[in-house]
């Protein structure tokens, strides 16, 4: 269980939140119906990027933040500073894409001692070919000394090298900058936290599920819909035939995701 300064944090605008059956839902939904997640809800808190988006929030969930801005132009910087605000007031966050379903909870994978926990398509031992990897939405920091100057280090880099902004925060962890600040990496096993550019298989073992290769927002949720109707599917099977599981489950999505991944940028 996250202690009280730890908040969960996923940013969405009205593409994934605008009207109900909304990537938002199942998102949320996926909480309600995985294992251990339910009471992380109280820790979630959803940032709106627009306010079609904030409305809809608050008519589904208590925990809800707009963060606008008027020069569309500026919204990722100030998504940004969103994260080190939260840092530098002392509390820890867990940041998750929307479209990631938690089917169990990670906490526990979370590794406190360092200054970064992160899941990208790749283990510590891929590391050489990391710029064809993917990241899978999720990641974790504590509030810290180090982590207070890593987010000041970046806020000032944006503006010296602008080109380093397309940058995946997978890409990221192996540049010069991370090994020059000395920030602790910690990677997710890609096993527990998957995705849809290269899905688990093993239901047993998974933690969270992302829909990434996919920017086709009714693919999206129509393969996430998939993904909580073979979750029911996987655990609603009786002690009896629990051995049935490994053998006889496995995703069926992805359907229709079949594109090209986003990914988030620090």
């Amino acid at each position: 269980m996250p202690d009280r300064r730890t908040v969960i944090v996923s940013m969405v605008g009205q593409a994934l939140a605008s009207s109900p059956g909304s990537v938002l839902d199942l998102f949320i939904e996926s909480f309600h119906v995985g294992h251990g997640t339910k009471h992380l809800l109280n820790h979630l808190l959803i940032v709106a990027l627009d306010s079609k988006a904030f409305h809809y929030c608050k008519s589904i969930h208590p925990h809800c933040f707009y963060l606008t801005s008027k020069k569309p132009s500026l919204l990722p910087h100030l998504k940004y500073k969103f994260l080190q605000e939260l840092i530098e007031l002392g509390y820890n966050f867990i940041f998750t894409d929307a479209d990631v379903m938690w089917f169990r909870n990670p906490v526990s994978q979370i590794h406190p001692s360092e200054a970064l926990t992160i899941a990208c398509d790749f283990n510590s031992g891929d590391l050489p070919s990391v710029s064809d990897k993917v990241d899978q939405g999720f990641f974790s920091m504590p509030s810290s000394e180090l982590t207070v100057e890593y987010f000041k280090y970046q806020n000032m880099a944006r503006f010296l090298y602008p080109n380093k902004q397309n940058q995946s925060l997978c890409e990221a962890t192996v540049s010069e900058d991370f090994k020059m600040l000395e920030v602790g990496v910690e990677y997710l096993d890609a096993a527990h936290f998957g995705g849809f550019c290269q899905q688990s298989k093993n239901m047993e073992e998974i933690y969270t599920v992302r829909a990434n290769c996919c920017e086709n927002i009714e693919n999206k949720v129509h393969d996430l819909r998939m993904l909580l109707d073979d979750w029911r599917n996987f655990t609603g099977l009786s002690t009896e035939h629990a051995g049935l599981k490994e053998s006889s489950f496995s995703w069926r999505a992805p359907e229709k995701c079949k594109g090209v991944q986003g990914k988030f940028v620090m």
